[in-house]
């Protein structure tokens, strides 16, 4: 099993730890991912952002522009414009609930033309 398989939104996390301690000392397929992205994806179609964390952004690229996720099914293609980078996950989550927490589009515009990403 890959790590992209996780869903670290809902107790994949623990998943991931539980499995990783299973091995013990052993080397393992499965280990803890040791960065997390907050991203912004753009939807030309709909006019239209999404803001999400995850530790493999091209993975859950790929899944939204496959339909699996229900807020994003309408909006295909999505492209990435914008990434953060954090050591951990629950440091990317409070990232993008602040992103979210504004409902700017504005400053959603500003992060995306900022450099450094």
């Amino acid at each position: 099993m890959d790590n992209s398989d996780f869903n670290y939104s809902k107790g994949g996390l623990a998943q991931l730890a539980r499995a990783s301690r299973k091995t013990s000392g052993r080397s393992s397929a499965i280990e803890i991912m040791d960065e997390f992205r907050v991203y912004i994806l753009y939807s030309e179609s709909r006019d239209r952002y999404y803001i999400g964390a995850s530790a493999n952004v091209e993975n859950r690229l790929s899944r939204h522009n496959a339909g699996a996720t229900k807020s994003t099914k309408s909006g295909r293609p999505w492209k990435i414009v914008h990434t953060e980078l954090f050591e951990t996950y629950k440091e990317a989550l409070v990232r993008e609930r602040a992103i979210k927490a504004k409902k700017s589009r504005k400053y959603i515009d500003y992060l995306i033309t900022q450099k450094g990403d």
